[in-house]
């Protein structure tokens, strides 16, 4: 885009050999006026535009308008013409413009104060403003005037022409094109002159009010931050337009272009979208990576200012005519918190606002009554939008780590995994001055970035009773304290309904319930583990009613689908969807687990093996004979190479495409898949036809090429053309859950 920073309200930069013309509005030459005190309003602050202008008026709108302004001697008794004393309020104004050549009288000696300007008289002033003389507009007056004017493009938006009365809005419209002209011999405009800076196509990024790093009386512009004047209107935030500021950097006006401009706060931002709120809604908002975004005095395309973009940072979203964003400005992080609910009462809300009138409370992305909020859930509160964000991801485990050190810590090791602290609350109790030691069983707190934002010792914090997981490792396991002693202890590692681990010091090892759905409870921080008993769901997955069979499903629902529940295999878990459920039917045996809100609602479901999206697919280079007695297998999965050895798999041999559990690098159990061949007479990104049948595909399929006698290449999805012959594996039907996993395509 090329910018045009002018001095005055305009110093004309052009950074293209083309000129565009300011877009004229009257809206905007009356913001441009007043701000200049070129031309006021009334007492109100009407501007009458209809009204006539006497040549008194127009010569008082000359002079404010001139680099003589700061000449006019108030007061003076001057008397330049016999019917324009010293008496009359216009003298002074008269005064200057006569003595600068900018006015005249008339022959009898009068200036006729009180005469309506005619549209000669007028266009001739400020033709002698911009610097032309008598030998530029030749003897044929006023007609010399009006073709100079006309070709000067002064009389744009204006209808009048010789021998009309004009009123103020003719009168204004003249000034502002004056303002915007080049003077005579000079590559500038004509507002260069007044001191000031003007700014084309600038955008308003945030004040005080959206972002706390600005200072209190100043605005952050594309163009640069400045102070701001009383008038500023706040409702101009993330527009665009033409700002005109003082030589001291204090704004004097901002004209916004029409555009269609709303205020978002950010969920996420993702590869081509925001998901976004708005009026206590998600939205998403369709994005190219080149749409461009105004963060700070960066003009960035959103593919570079997608990783900028954190929850609760508010977004003022511009589109276009067709209903497309056309750009977008960012603002800062401007929510308040976190804080921890550290008890429900009636009265939370009050550490955020005074009154529960028209907030809207989202928990963990869904919107939520007040009463739906549990202690310990972590709260923002954005004020711009009058919007609560609530999260209620918890992790316990054991406190393992600091770094750098338990002094100054920034990131923790909790069960071997290290989290990032986000509060000075999270730090206090973390550190050296706090009470929790290495070694304690811990529940972490997280806010909206995935960072710790509060902590609880599991010594002396109850642990919801239902908490269930899928168990996937136990043992004895070493640690180390504050003195930097070691010291073993018991420990179970679990995969919870929501996808996350959580390690925890255990009473006792548990190998015999490996892979099996467990209740967790606590004593002195130390966990117990027991079974859970048979769930009771099951029946049809219908995702837009959301239900299952008659059951009704929480619209956060959080469902697990594990891959075996063979204590002698590796287990592996993976988050699923109701989407991705969409008409299987659940069979009960399918179900081990299922828990349901306080109204009724499946909020929690563990399932075995139903979509089978937990496992991974491959092709088997390497196979053993029936009578090897150390069996080995290798198995290649999308071109990474993986071992099996110790057990035998009669169905398995050498190219055949299989199921298999990988957990850390290891693999599990191994099976073969059903094929179906043809030809390929249709491929779209999610699914494949064969032999007129469409077929779906895993999001993952892993495409092989047949180069020869077990000797395969990957392919891009992208290759696969109609008129290949192919063979396509799956591991079910898609009724029960199943997908294309493996496409082998014959040389």
């Amino acid at each position: 885009m090329v910018k045009k920073i002018i001095s005055l309200f305009l110093t004309f930069l052009l950074l293209c050999s083309s000129v565009s013309v300011l877009a004229y509005s009257t809206e905007s030459a009356q913001i441009l006026l007043k701000s200049m005190n070129i031309m006021s309003g009334d007492e109100n602050g009407n501007m009458n535009l209809e009204d006539n202008v006497t040549r008194a008026e127009f010569a008082k709108i000359a002079v404010n308008s001139s680099k003589y302004k700061n000449s006019v001697a108030l007061g003076a008794a001057i008397s330049v013409f016999k019917d324009c004393t010293y008496q009359h309020w216009s003298a002074p104004y008269v005064k200057v413009a006569v003595t600068n050549g900018v006015l005249t009288g008339y022959p009898d000696g009068t200036f006729k104060p009180e005469n309506t300007v005619l549209y000669e008289e007028a266009i001739t002033v400020i033709l002698k403003l911009l610097g032309y003389t008598n030998e530029d507009f030749g003897n044929s007056w006023p007609y010399g005037q009006a073709g100079l004017a006309q070709n000067l493009s002064l009389n744009k938006n204006v209808s009048k022409g010789i021998g009309d009365t004009l009123t103020r809005e003719d009168v204004l419209t003249l000034i502002y094109n004056m303002l915007t002209s080049k003077a005579k011999n000079s590559d500038k405009e004509y507002i260069t002159q007044v001191d000031g800076v003007f700014y084309e196509d600038a955008v308003i990024m945030a004040t005080n009010r959206e972002d706390t790093s600005v200072g209190g009386n100043s605005v952050l512009t594309s163009v640069g931050t400045f102070k701001l004047n009383d008038s500023f209107d706040y409702s101009h935030v993330g527009l665009k337009g033409d700002l005109a500021v003082k030589s001291n950097g204090e704004v004097l006006a901002f004209m916004p272009y029409v555009q269609d401009s709303s205020k978002y706060v950010v969920y996420t931002a993702l590869e081509n979208s925001v998901v976004a709120y708005k009026d206590g809604q998600l939205t998403e908002l369709d994005v190219s990576d080149n749409t461009t975004v105004y963060s700070g005095t960066d003009k960035l395309s959103f593919s570079s200012a997608r990783g900028q973009m954190n929850t609760g940072d508010v977004i003022y979203v511009v589109k276009d005519s067709k209903g497309s964003v056309e750009y977008l400005t960012l603002a800062s992080d401007v929510m308040e918190g976190p804080y921890t609910l550290s008890a429900y009462s009636d009265t939370w809300y009050t550490m955020f606002t005074d009154s529960m009138t028209d907030l809207t409370v989202m928990r963990d992305g869904i919107k939520v009554n007040t009463t739906d909020l549990k202690t310990n859930d972590i709260l923002y509160y954005s004020p711009d939008l009058n919007i609560v964000f609530a999260y209620s991801r918890k992790i316990t485990g054991i406190y393992e780590k600091a770094t750098p050190n338990k002094d100054t810590p920034e990131k923790v090791v909790i069960s071997g995994t290290e989290y990032s602290i986000e509060s000075v609350a999270a730090f206090n109790k973390l550190s050296s001055n706090g009470t929790l030691e290495f070694g304690d069983t811990v529940t972490l707190l997280f806010g909206k970035d995935g960072k710790i934002a509060d902590v609880v010792s599991g010594k002396t914090v109850a642990v919801d009773s239902t908490t269930v997981g899928y168990l996937v490792e136990t043992g004895t396991k070493a640690f180390t304290d504050e003195n930097n002693d070691s010291y073993t202890a018991k420990y179970v590692k679990m995969i919870l309904p929501d996808g996350t681990e959580a390690q925890y010091v255990a009473s006792r090892e548990y190998t015999n319930y490996i892979n099996s759905v467990m209740k967790v409870s606590f004593k002195d921080g130390v966990a117990s583990l027991s079974t859970v008993g048979k769930s009771d769901v099951g029946g049809t997955v219908r995702a837009a009613p959301m239900l299952i069979g008659d059951d009704k499903v929480a619209s956060n629902v959080k469902i697990l689908d594990v891959s075996t529940v063979n204590k002698d295999f590796l287990g592996n878990a993976v988050n699923t969807y109701m989407v991705r459920l969409d008409g299987i039917s659940l069979s009960s045996s399918s179900v081990l687990w299922s828990k349901k809100n306080t109204d009724g609602e499946i909020c929690e479901l563990i399932l075995k093996d139903v979509t089978g999206d937990s496992c991974e697919y491959g092709i088997v280079t390497k196979a053993p004979t029936k009578d090897d007695s150390s069996p080995n297998y290798t198995i290649d999965v999308s071109g990474t190479q993986y071992n099996s050895s110790g057990a035998y798999y009669g169905s398995v041999t050498i190219s055949s495409p299989v199921k298999l559990s990988i957990s850390k690098g290891r693999v599990g159990s191994i099976s073969a898949l059903k094929s179906i061949n043809g030809n390929v007479s249709n491929v779209t990104e999610n699914s494949i036809t064969l032999k007129n049948t469409t077929y779906t595909l895993s999001d993952k399929v892993v495409i092989y090429k047949k180069n020869g006698y077990s000797n395969y290449t990957v392919m891009a999805k992208s290759e696969l053309k109609d008129g290949d012959k192919i063979s396509a594996y799956r591991d079910k039907e898609e009724k029960y859950g199943g997908r294309i996993r493996v496409i082998i395509v014959q040389n």
